[in-house]
């Protein structure tokens, strides 16, 4: 294949780390024209890391729900290197200085969380 089959913006900053976060989530209403990324009954929510940036996305839409910009400098001195959830209330950064971030997102923040029996 000489060419990916998706590309997630990332304000031209390489992708270092891609998490999905555990819970799956009611779709949100969308127009008759979206596009949606993937055809799913529910979405799921990711976080993309970049050198100095998170972006959290759904798989409903290329746009992000969360951007965390200029970490570099700021908050890390180092890359970022690793990402991890805690279910659907934090998401931990970490980066090669030893620093550790976290994301903390309000109740429903993300969406209303499904119960996973019965979707799969």
């Amino acid at each position: 294949m000489a060419t990916p089959c998706l590309l997630i913006p990332t304000n031209n900053k390489a992708a270092l780390c891609v998490k999905f976060c555990p819970k799956i989530f009611k779709k949100d209403p969308v127009s008759p024209n979206t596009v949606e990324l993937f055809d799913l009954p529910y979405k799921m929510i990711f976080a993309v890391a970049t050198t100095d940036a998170i972006l959290v996305y759904s798989t409903q839409s290329l746009v992000p729900i969360v951007v965390v910009s200029n970490i570099l400098g700021n908050t890390h001195f180092a890359p970022l290197t690793d990402m991890s959830w805690k279910e659907t209330k934090m998401l931990g950064v970490s980066s090669s200085d030893g620093y550790c971030s976290f994301l903390i997102f309000d109740k429903q923040e993300l969406g209303e969380e499904l119960p996973i029996e019965g979707i799969l």
